[in-house]
């Protein structure tokens, strides 16, 4: 029997990927060493998310912090110049017909956020022992000012991120010359004021940004191979792209990790105010569940210890954002390299929900809190183990609206909608 060419494509990103995973794992520095190991989350991945205080053209949240993933390069791929290979300062290539740029030019603060579970590696996905949360499972947040280099930045600047762009990103040539066209994409660079790093167990480390930028990428790191999803096929059929709830609660369903954007109090990343994106792990429901209404609600929920900065922020400010992208998806076609679609393609879905986080376990709701901690069980076994002295308590989102992209243009959800969508089932997807 002759494959289909979606199965082809897959088995294609899957060959892609595991050559570029198996070069980034061998190259990973010893947790011991912070700025290299820094340094090599940066340069080993191609996408983040950038979060940003909305101005609620797309979101209709004004003043949310928000989320969304973008595509980015910190030097050019095939470069012999170690300097030019990673310089460890993000560039961007973003049409001012998205949000994100839009709120830069408001507010230019913000932050980029990246995690080690984006990359196929021993340390968050060869094992079940290591969550995405897990503090072993690498992660990092540049929280600065986002500069439009295309208008204000140096010719010399602007030709180097946009070769550094299309060297790791083979789509983004077809996007046309930057500040023309009806898309009018720009070159951006985020100017790092503070870091925020987490990569062993004890704590996040104070990071000098001058140190950080002053590290040598390591020798045997691969350089900017990393594709956009780990090889394994999504185990639920992804529904048709015209039916946007129900991609969107696929999507949810399909992920366990994303950004919690909120508001900064500053107690680690030292941008009070800033729109901070902290990558946590999340389950929408119960992995094992026959019942679909209890496999997938559609409302995403957290453990989350009281050490950590985002569950600080929502003391004091409730409001935040949850950002998801389809190029989290074990094997997903759609995101794939080898079809040419960059994880900042409209057709690589992606979503973003703003509103207000619930610590559940603080509410009293024993009955729900039961439910929810049986989600998360079911996707991240470790959590099970997790330090009981740490302060775990149960969080969840209540949604108050949704952003998302499948095609050009996005589309606003209401929840409503969104909840109205019939929940995924544990059907595979075919090949």
């Amino acid at each position: 029997m002759f494959r289909s060419t979606a199965s082809i494509q897959a088995a294609m990103a899957v060959t892609v990927y595991l050559a570029a995973a198996a070069a980034a794992a061998a190259g990973r520095p010893p947790k011991s060493k912070n700025y290299e190991l820094a340094r090599w989350l940066v340069a080993e991945n191609t996408w983040g998310f950038i979060s940003t205080i909305s101005n609620g053209h797309d979101s209709g949240t004004v003043g949310h912090p928000w989320p969304n993933p973008v595509s980015f390069s910190d030097g050019i791929a095939d470069a012999t110049d170690p300097a030019q290979k990673s310089t460890g300062m993000p560039y961007f290539l973003m049409t001012y017909l998205d949000e994100t740029p839009q709120d830069i030019a408001k507010d230019p603060r913000g932050s980029f956020s990246i995690s080690e579970g984006q990359l196929f590696d021993s340390i968050c996905k060869a094992t079940a022992n290591t969550d995405d949360e897990d503090p072993d499972c690498s992660r990092i947040v540049l929280s600065g000012t986002f500069v439009d280099v295309t208008v204000n930045g140096t010719k010399a600047e602007a030709e180097f991120g946009l070769k550094a762009l299309y060297s790791k990103h083979p789509e983004m040539p077809s996007w046309g010359p930057p500040g023309s066209g009806m898309h009018d994409f720009h070159v951006f660079q985020l100017k790092i004021e503070s870091i925020f790093f987490l990569g062993s167990r004890g704590g996040a480390p104070t990071m000098s940004v001058d140190k950080y930028l002053s590290t040598k990428q390591p020798d045997k790191a691969a350089g900017a191979v990393a594709a956009s999803a780990p090889p394994a096929r999504p185990t639920l059929a992804r529904p048709p792209a015209q039916d946007s709830a129900a991609v969107a609660r696929w999507l949810v369903s399909s992920t366990n990790w994303g950004v919690i954007a909120t508001v900064s109090n500053g107690q680690h990343s030292g941008t009070v105010g800033n729109a901070f994106g902290n990558p946590q792990s999340f389950s929408d429901g119960i992995a094992n569940a026959t019942d679909p209404s209890q496999y997938s609600t559609g409302t995403p929920y957290f453990l989350m210890t009281g050490y950590d900065e985002t569950p600080q922020d929502l003391a004091k400010d409730s409001t935040g954002g949850f950002g998801i992208s389809e190029a989290q998806i074990l094997g997903d076609v759609n995101c794939s390299r080898t079809a040419l679609t960059d994880p900042e393609d409209p057709t690589c879905s992606r979503i973003s929900f703003t509103g207000k986080f619930v610590n559940v376990s603080a509410s009293g709701n024993a009955t729900e809190e039961a439910f929810a901690l049986q989600a998360l069980y079911s996707k991240h076994p470790e959590m099970r183990n997790f330090p009981t002295d740490h302060g775990f308590d149960v969080w969840k989102m209540v949604i108050e609206s949704i952003f998302f992209m499948d095609v050009y243009p996005p589309v606003l959800l209401t929840p409503k909608e969104y909840y109205a969508a019939a929940p995924p089932r544990a059907l595979r997807a075919g090949v």
